[in-house]
């Protein structure tokens, strides 16, 4: 993982049948797709979450940043 963003925020969700409040720690991980898996498969070994909370899509970047990105 090249790159890791963490912000503080307040959730409020659905959990068996209430709604809860929660302060948590957003990720934003930057990673190559080759590792997508592994990074996935990880989180959720390592989250005290049930089912944690994992959105992922592929993206752009400028011609240095990926050059870096792939370098890692």
């Amino acid at each position: 993982i090249p790159c890791v963003n963490f912000k503080s925020i307040e959730s409020y969700f659905w959990w068996e049948g209430n709604i809860n409040k929660s302060k948590e720690v957003q990720l934003i991980i930057k990673c190559k797709k080759e590792n997508l898996n592994d990074i996935c498969n990880k989180i959720t070994e390592w989250h005290s979450y049930k089912i944690p909370e994992i959105i992922y899509f592929p993206v752009s970047a400028n011609k240095n940043y990926h050059h870096w990105m792939n370098s890692i």
